[in-house]
């Protein structure tokens, strides 16, 4: 069979489907991944078919400033809460546009596609084409009772009504913002039936044959709400690339004394990049620590007095890097946590927006770190207790011990792949 697997999205919604395209590759498929253009090399490299979906757009490219007004700010909260959602889906279909004929690209010669939550264009590809398409994702989206949106979660609990209504307010905005870029790409592109606003959502229910999520029971216990036809199967990880080789100033480091603390904040985009490497340099000497930087879109940069304690590097995979550092401080974003937990490694997650507060919470809810902290408080005194906490607490090394142990006996992609298989032999049965 062949598969097109379209993730659009940062390196924590790409990096899933590699595992996934490896696995369904192993069980006798054809993978092809489309994804934006930085990430050719990794897929290439993970040995599947790669088909670009375009540039990274320039406001998500890291800038170095120095601000000082803005130091605790980082860019990237501002898509925080219902005002920062509407602001993102103001501006994400703008972004969308160029890149259309792409994901009708993507998705030609394919028997079934399986897309990312952003990928919103391939419902109505799959249409046009005739082929299944289902749903992967890193994060929780189907409405449920249990637990709010993950994207609205707020330091403090909410109650039911606030819970059901997270789901109503993001699904609404992501259909009506985008309403005018997609009923036009289905008229004018594919020549598909006119829609109506009121219709997108139910639309894409009805097209969408089932919705795989890449995180383990474990860590975030399925609803008994949802359908059957939505999948929780552990998380589509792997094993660093053979051909990996970290760099030799790296492996050096690494071995020059006690274990460093690893820092890396993802695709985060820091206001204020010099800013927050001070902070974070402060209390690595508040504690006696040395660390290695994962610059990422941050922009980190160590002052040059600083340079001795802490090493700046470029990616590193998770599954390399975190057994053989202390703890691992990061931004939460889905994939990391699970990385961390499973290599029995202590976090301190510093959220910034989207999923992160929730995947800090959860942490903290497993016993296996301290309550998270916010960027916009975080304090070199806060992060340094907080790190103090996570290193010496018994109780996180045993809470780690029991759910690392489970993370690494289940097999994520495995179960995803089975589940793609069950349900594109359906679709074919019933074709």
């Amino acid at each position: 069979m062949k598969v097109a697997l379209v993730a659009v999205g940062s390196r924590g919604d790409v990096e899933p489907y590699i595992a996934l395209g490896q696995r369904l590759k192993q069980r006798g498929h054809s993978v092809r991944v489309a994804a934006l253009a930085l990430f050719e090399q990794d897929v290439v490299d993970a040995g599947l078919e790669f088909h670009s979906l375009g540039s990274l757009p320039e406001r998500f490219k890291s800038r170095s400033g120095s601000d000082g007004a803005r130091s605790r700010r980082d860019a990237s909260t501002l898509f925080r809460g219902v005002a920062g959602r509407v602001l993102f889906w103001a501006f994400f279909p703008g972004m969308l546009r160029p890149a259309l004929d792409r994901f009708i690209s993507a998705c030609e010669g394919a028997d079934a596609v399986i897309f990312t939550r952003l990928a919103l264009p391939v419902p109505h590809v799959a249409e046009r084409l005739g082929i299944p398409c289902f749903a992967g994702f890193p994060v929780p989206h189907t409405p449920t009772r249990a637990f709010e949106n993950p994207l609205y979660v707020r330091a403090k609990g909410s109650g039911p009504l606030r819970t059901r209504a997270t789901y109503a307010i993001e699904w609404g905005l992501t259909h009506q913002l985008s309403y005018g870029v997609l009923a036009r790409f289905r008229r004018d592109r594919l020549g598909l039936p006119a829609l109506s606003r009121g219709a997108l959502r139910e639309h894409m229910a009805k097209t969408v044959r089932g919705t795989l999520y890449a995180y383990s029971e474990a860590v975030v216990p399925r609803p008994d709400d949802w359908a059957e036809s939505v999948k929780v199967t552990g998380y589509w990880s792997r094993p660093p690339p053979e051909s990996f080789q970290p760099p030799a100033d790296v492996e050096r480091f690494l071995n020059e004394g006690d274990p460093p603390v690893a820092v890396g904040f993802g695709s985060m985009k820091a206001s204020a990049p010099e800013a927050l490497a001070a902070l974070l340099a402060e209390a690595f000497a508040k504690v006696g620590r040395r660390a290695i930087w994962q610059s990422g879109w941050s922009g980190l940069r160590p002052s040059p007095h600083s340079r001795n304690r802490i090493l700046v590097t470029g990616e590193l995979p998770h599954g390399w890097l975190f057994p053989r550092v202390a703890a691992v401080i990061h931004h939460g974003g889905a994939g990391t946590p699970g990385a961390a937990l499973r290599a029995k490694m202590r976090s301190i997650i510093v959220p910034h927006a989207f999923d992160q507060c929730f995947w800090g919470r959860r942490v903290a809810a497993l016993g296996c770190g301290p309550p998270s902290i916010d960027i916009k408080d975080l304090t070199a005194s806060g992060l340094a207790n907080a790190l103090q906490l996570a290193l010496e607490d018994d109780r996180v090394h045993a809470a780690l011990a029991r759910i690392g142990d489970c993370l690494r006996a289940e097999d994520g992609p495995t179960r995803a792949a089975e589940q793609f298989e069950r349900w594109t032999a359906r679709a074919r049965a019933n074709a």
